[in-house]
C-alpha cells in the first residue's frame, strides 16, 4: 500500500476525567490528521486512565454517547481510531480497545490475558480479530496480551501484517516488553506499534517511550521518554520508515 501512515499515540490520562481525556485524544487525533495518518492507537484504558477502582463506575457500552465525538472525528478525518476504556457487556466488564471506523461503526476488542489483580475487576476476552486497513491487516493487543506468545501467534495466523499494542509499561518492565515486541516483529514479519502512557496512571509511573519496530525487528522510532505526542510509521513503495512528533 503506497503512502500508508499509522501512529502510536502517547497520551497522558487524567484519573477518571473522561471529558478531559477525550479532549486530549482529539488534540492528538488532529495532530495525526495534519500528518496524514490513517490509523491511530492510544494506550491501555486511555479514556479513563488505568484506574481499576473506577472501572465499574466509568465503564462504556458500544453505543455510549460519551464517545460520539470520537465517532465524529473518525468520520471527519477518515481515520481509524483505537482508544482504551473499560467495556461493559451483558456477560461482564472487560478491558476494551474501542475501534472507531470512518463509517461511524464501532468494534471492541477485549483484553485476553491479565496482569495479577486485573481478574478481580474484569473478565477476559476470548479471541482477537484481524481488521482490514486497505491492503494491510491489523490486530490489537492490550498490555499483558503481549506477554503470552499465543496472542501474537493467533494474530499472525489471522493474516496480521500490523500488530498494535496499547499498554501501560513502567521503566522496570520496559526492556522486557520491548524485547518481546521486537521479537514478534521479526518472527512474524509484522510492523509492530506500542502506544504507552505518557505519564503516571493508576499509581504506576509509565516509562513513555512509545515505539515502532519494522517487520525485520529493527527499531524504526521511539518517543524520547514521557510526555505527549505521536510515533508515526509511513509505508511507501513497500518500505516502512518512522518518526516521532512531540505535542506542544
Amino acid at each position: 500500500m503506497k503512502n500508508s501512515k499509522i501512529a502510536a499515540a502517547q497520551s497522558i490520562s487524567v484519573r477518571g476525567n473522561v471529558q478531559e481525556n477525550i479532549e486530549r485524544h482529539r488534540r492528538l487525533i488532529v495532530l495525526a490528521a495534519e500528518n496524514s495518518v490513517q490509523c491511530i492507537i492510544f494506550p491501555e484504558l486511555s479514556l479513563t486512565g488505568y484506574e481499576l477502582d473506577l472501572a465499574d463506575t466509568l465503564a462504556f457500552t458500544i453505543n455510549d454517547k460519551r464517545i460520539d465525538s470520537l465517532r465524529e472525528v473518525s468520520e471527519k478525518y477518515k481515520m481509524l481510531i483505537i482508544a482504551g476504556a473499560p467495556y461493559r457487556t451483558k456477560t461482564g466488564l472487560s478491558i476494551g480497545a474501542f475501534i472507531f471506523f470512518p463509517d461511524r461503526s464501532v468494534s471492541v476488542y477485549s483484553k485476553r490475558y491479565f496482569h495479577p489483580g486485573e481478574e478481580k475487576y474484569f473478565i477476559p476476552g476470548k479471541t482477537n480479530h484481524a481488521y482490514a486497513l486497505e491492503q494491510e491487516k491489523f490486530s490489537v493487543a492490550i498490555c499483558a496480551d503481549i506477554s503470552n506468545p499465543v496472542h501474537a501467534d493467533d494474530a499472525s495466523q489471522a493474516g496480521t501484517t500490523i500488530y498494535v499494542a496499547g499498554v501501560l509499561i513502567t521503566a522496570a518492565g520496559y526492556e522486557i516488553d520491548a524485547t518481546i515486541l521486537r521479537g514478534y516483529a521479526k518472527k512474524y514479519s509484522m510492523l509492530v506499534l506500542m502506544a504507552n502512557h505518557g505519564g503516571a496512571s493508576g499509581g504506576y509511573h509509565s516509562a513513555g517511550r512509545s515505539a515502532i519496530w519494522s517487520p525485520t525487528g529493527s527499531l524504526l522510532a521511539e518517543f524520547e521518554g514521557t510526555g505527549e505526542g505521536l510515533v508515526v510509521a509511513a509505508k511507501e513503495n513497500g518500505m516502512w520508515t518512522a518518526k516521532t512528533i512531540i505535542m506542544n
